[in-house]
């Protein structure tokens, strides 16, 4: 059932995780009062906060403390309240620079990571998609000197292969033009795993298919695009050690132990994959065991079967408002890079 605030406890609440996420210290009434410019006394503001401790979105750490929101408080915070503002110009130019340092997905989501982490102070993370069910969208041989051959292979969800061969004897670059056209046509448009299956004998068949060259093609297309179904990469995990939330040695242990377990981040990122836009899971919203002390702010990214997803993973006193600002832009540098 939704639940539902007055104006002043909205804003009481909005202020509070604001201010919560900025210090990390308990909010007391006065303070709100003084710093928010609320007028009511702060008595009145603490019977608002009472009352929103009541249904559950703000928590009293000690007796005598000020209040913290809860997760369900960030998550009306998140729902109802968050006003994401616009990326400021040097997060967003840093952002589209990983675009035009590289072609290949690998290398900018690597890249990404790393800026996402630097411009939110948090440790980024980013799901690659399996190429197993990734589309074969360029395949070419292009003749270099001798025998020697440089093959380039391109798929749907952005990967860039290209490897330099021996193709045992020198052909001349109209027999490689043939060639790269008849294994372009036969294999572009295929998916991955339908390639690692293919029975190539009727390749072998071709008259215009000769040798090691034909060889050498079909192991560089098996070799470079064999991978399982995710490839999961991270950047700044140090970020956690720096948070106050984390001086509890077992408490960062546990947080750190969840960091490098590849299959528990695929698992946490594949879910942005089954919906749009830019969403989050916040401690105990979590259903993967380990992460109820974090946050993730994520969104997937691509189309068919090679979607992947970016985010970035903090403690539960995340500035939502910045990180969703920044995850956001990130899934747009990364959609407008991929191959259309």
């Amino acid at each position: 059932m939704r639940l539902e605030l007055d104006e002043r406890r909205r804003r009481v609440l909005a202020a509070i995780v604001r201010d919560y996420v900025s210090t990390a210290e308990p909010v007391g009434s006065k303070r709100l009062v003084e710093r928010h410019l609320f007028r009511v006394s702060s008595a009145t503001i603490r019977n608002d906060m009472s009352a929103l401790e009541a249904v559950g979105l703000l928590a009293q750490p000690h007796t005598s403390a000020g209040r913290i929101p809860s997760d369900r408080g960030y998550r009306f915070f998140v729902d109802e309240l968050m006003e994401i503002p616009v990326l400021s110009p040097a997060a967003e130019r840093i952002l589209r620079s990983a675009r035009e340092h590289t072609t290949d997905i690998d290398d900018m989501l690597r890249e990404i990571c790393t800026i996402l982490s630097k411009v939110t102070q948090h440790t980024a993370v980013a799901l690659v998609p399996g190429l197993e069910k990734a589309e074969l969208r360029h395949f070419q041989i292009s003749k270099v000197d001798g025998a020697r051959c440089l093959i380039i292979l391109v798929t749907d969800a952005g990967h860039v292969v290209h490897e330099f061969i021996d193709a045992g004897e020198s052909y001349s670059a109209r027999e490689i033009e043939v060639m790269s056209g008849i294994l372009r046509r036969r294999l572009v448009g295929m998916k991955i795993d339908d390639i690692e299956a293919l029975d190539t004998r009727h390749l072998r068949a071709e008259p215009q298919l000769r040798g090691l060259l034909l060889e050498e093609s079909l192991r560089v297309v098996r070799d470079h695009l064999e991978r399982g179904s995710y490839w999961v990469f991270v950047d700044g995990a140090m970020h956690i050690v720096t948070q106050p939330e984390f001086n509890d040695v077992e408490r960062l242990q546990r947080v750190l132990h969840a960091l490098e377990q590849e299959q528990l981040l695929a698992q946490l990122l594949s879910e942005c994959l089954r919906t749009q836009g830019v969403r989050s899971r916040i401690g105990s919203e979590h259903e993967v065991e380990g992460v109820s002390d974090l946050s993730l702010v994520a969104v997937g990214y691509g189309h068919g079967g090679a979607r992947g997803a970016v985010g970035v993973l903090g403690p539960t006193r995340m500035d939502y408002e910045n990180v969703y600002a920044a995850v956001a832009k990130a899934a747009d540098v990364i959609e407008r890079a991929l191959p259309s």
